[in-house]
């Protein structure tokens, strides 16, 4: 895996997470704009009604891109395929929303105001239900990605999501410094610009390792248990989150370690070097040879 996948993952989360903020705005517009109702007539229904079919449309287009980030992370290794299937029930809420406004048009031009905002008023409930399912799967799905990359401003941001724009205004501002690190090197698992703690010498390696079809076979003896953070191969962007790995934690003495870096590229019969993240912040280098 490279290190584009999590740059477009996250690229897609915050600018999804953008377009929700829009979304909020809109709708407070609109929701104030039914104050001026009674006083307009028709004419302010329909102003109401275009500010909420725009605001659907930002809402649906800044879920799928949420989604499709999640996505993109949980292929990545991150575990966020929860937060794929969150958005794809908040999705259907302003779906729902969206037939009930085209449905609600006719009744509109027939001077049914009453009975039109009471109709949407059901139909906005409706797809509020559904989406609160969703909202909390979304909710660990964020999570996730602020654990992942050490976050606390993402962590914070998705539990605000309750909140709803709150926790987007957070969350973009979170997702902001993440892609500022990946672009930089700076994220756990880089081989570029990374600060490598030299090895306390906790961890050794024991012979030589082999690489095969993306899957690295490595034996590592630990003179104390200490989980594994990340690896990655020196001299390409080729990485793996600890999802990738197993086992994620040493114990003490002998160890095979598997690590799965995906579909990638190497020439067969050359050597190559393995940086792998241990919990206690140092790094070990392994020496795994391709076939």
């Amino acid at each position: 895996m490279e290190q584009n996948s999590l740059i477009e993952g996250v690229s897609k989360l915050r600018s999804g997470s953008l377009l929700e903020i829009v979304t909020s705005i809109l709708i407070a517009i609109a929701v104030a704009s039914i104050l001026s109702v009674i006083a307009i007539g028709t004419a302010g229904v329909f102003v109401m009604l275009v500010i909420f079919l725009i605001a659907i449309l930002t809402d649906i287009l800044g879920i799928l891109r949420i989604r499709k980030g999640f996505s993109i992370l949980n292929t990545a290794g991150l575990g966020t395929g929860i937060g794929s299937i969150g958005a794809l029930l908040i999705l259907l809420g302003p779906l729902l929303e969206f037939i009930g406004i085209i449905l609600l048009i006719p009744a509109a031009l027939s001077g049914n105001l009453a009975g039109a905002l009471a109709s949407f008023t059901g139909l906005n409930m409706g797809g509020e239900v559904i989406g609160f399912i969703g909202l909390i799967l979304l909710i660990i799905g964020f999570y996730r990605v602020g654990r992942y990359f050490d976050n606390g401003t993402v962590k914070i941001g998705s539990i605000l999501l309750i909140l709803g724009i709150i926790g987007f205004i957070i969350l973009y501002l979170g997702l902001g410094s993440v892609l500022d690190s990946l672009k930089s090197g700076t994220f756990p698992g880089s081989t570029m610009g990374a600060t490598v703690i030299p090895s306390q010498a906790s961890v050794y390696q024991q012979g030589s390792g082999t690489i095969k079809g993306g899957v690295a076979y490595i034996t590592l003896y630990a003179t104390a248990p200490v989980g594994i953070s990340y690896a990655s191969i020196q001299g390409t962007n080729y990485y793996a989150t600890q999802f990738s790995i197993s086992p994620q934690q040493l114990m003490q003495g002998i160890n095979q370690v598997v690590i799965n870096f995906g579909n990638i590229s190497l020439t067969p019969g050359v050597r190559y070097t393995i940086r792998i993240g241990l919990s206690n912040g140092t790094a070990v280098d392994a020496t795994v040879v391709a076939q």
